[in-house]
């Protein structure tokens, strides 16, 4: 045997050995994508959950709420065995913020106080902002569950394509709701599908808010972080921050009307297509508009009149002052249309689109026998899409077993009722005798 090569080796193992001493005494620190730091102490569960809840968490707040990353040192998550699950507690040094949680604290934040609790204090410390001594609104931790449960599907593989069935049911139904007033709810109000269906529209709201926020005007994040410090009631932070916000994207819409335009967009793509019976149903009020008539004085000062887009190559033809404004809205309003269609029906409302541009009020532009031929195409397109979406549909009901079908509904209906009293129970019941008696 070599003893030189022996002796080496010997060496080596006692390197090893005593490298491994130190690296299990040295504390293990893992960086997100933030620059925050997660900080295990000596003897601290490691446990994934916890690790890549904190990540997926530090990864959102910078997304939706823009904050900002931090330097290096600057922020830091310790997670100690010696804390309690529910513990949760920022402070601040000269150098840095350490937020201190329990190495299990990842089973404390299936609780929704401790969850909005954690989320306002990573706010803050990311914003590095003083104070703290309210909470963020329920709705801002509904939405943000909501975004994360997402994020297990394939959300944030195709981050640009929502799926948002209870959206789309609403807009189809005409029922959306007051979203502002929706920010007034409490978590504790909501169980099964309700739950469920309200943090899809709250995350509906967090990702349109956070789409009009940026570094330069962070409407959302100042929400959060005036929430949190601020002495003002919710409603007037949401007032000075989202709310002048959403005012600005298009002049003229009120709020509601804002929500109502970016919830169509944001529940409707290729992706997930608009029904094609509810297009054939919206597209005769897209090509509709009013116009006011001519005066002696040669301007739109008239009366109101009702016209379609078979009426702009007269309009065009007459010189009609509105009739190029009225040209382009109708053409932005069928691309916007268009947007919610499936892809092999989108080129038909773009030829549309196309056709009501190319319009002069000339003999040479196509006029009315032109336009009327691109909409049958468009609306031939649609009713194969209706046709093709109906078989789907008596297939699916045929195949499928209904408990699967209707898995969520039943489970509602089973639910118990403990907002409604003896009495209402008790008139529901007399009511669904004297139906079946029937």
């Amino acid at each position: 045997m070599d003893m030189g090569a022996g002796w080496r080796r010997g060496v080596a193992m006692l390197l090893m050995v005593a490298s491994g001493i130190a690296g299990a005494a040295e504390p293990a620190t893992i960086r997100t994508s933030s620059g925050t730091e997660i900080l295990y102490v000596a003897a601290a569960d490691r446990a994934d959950a916890g690790l890549e809840y904190l990540r997926e968490l530090d990864r959102e707040l910078g997304r939706l709420f823009h904050a900002p990353p931090v330097r290096s040192g600057r922020l830091r998550i310790v997670l100690s065995p010696e804390r309690g699950a529910d513990v949760a507690v920022l402070r601040r040094m000269e150098q840095r913020t350490e937020l201190l949680l329990g190495d299990h604290f990842y089973r404390a934040a299936e609780q929704f106080p401790f969850r909005r609790r954690l989320t306002g204090l990573l706010l803050l410390a990311r914003f590095d902002s003083a104070g703290g001594v309210r909470e963020l609104p329920d709705w801002v931790i509904m939405g943000l569950d909501g975004v994360l449960a997402a994020n297990h599907g394939s959300g944030r593989i195709a981050r640009n394509v929502h799926y948002y069935p209870l959206l789309q049911a609403l807009i189809q139904a005409g029922h959306l709701p007051d979203f502002r007033g929706l920010t007034g709810f409490r978590a504790a109000d909501f169980s099964g599908a309700a739950l469920e269906g309200m943090r899809e529209l709250y995350r509906f709201m967090l990702e349109t808010a956070a789409q009009y926020s940026s570094v330069r005007d962070n409407a959302l994040g100042d929400y959060a972080v005036g929430c949190l410090n601020s002495n003002r009631r919710a409603e007037e932070v949401y007032e000075a921050t989202i709310g002048r916000r959403l005012g600005a994207v298009r002049p003229g819409m009120s709020e509601q009307q804002l929500w109502a335009w970016a919830a169509d967009r944001a529940a409707f793509n290729s992706r997930t297509p608009r029904p094609g019976t509810f297009s054939l149903k919206l597209l005769p009020e897209i090509l509709q508009f009013e116009y006011a008539a001519v005066g002696k004085d040669g301007k739109a000062s008239g009366a109101k009149r009702k016209g379609t887009f078979l009426d702009l190559p007269q309009l065009l033809a007459e010189e009609h002052p509105s009739a190029v404004l009225l040209q382009r809205r109708l053409a932005a309003a069928l691309r916007e249309f268009g947007a919610g269609l499936p892809g092999d029906v989108l080129p038909y409302a773009e030829k549309l689109a196309a056709a009501i541009e190319q319009q002069t009020g000339s003999a040479f532009s196509g006029g009315v026998p032109q336009l009327r031929e691109t909409l049958a195409e468009l609306e031939g397109a649609l009713k194969h899409q209706a046709a093709v979406e109906k078989l789907l549909e008596k297939m699916e009901k045929d195949r499928v077993r209904p408990y699967v079908l209707f898995r969520r509904e039943l489970e509602e209906a089973a639910a118990p009722d403990e907002a409604a009293g003896r009495a209402v129970t008790a008139f529901l019941d007399e009511t669904e005798k004297r139906y079946l008696e029937e």
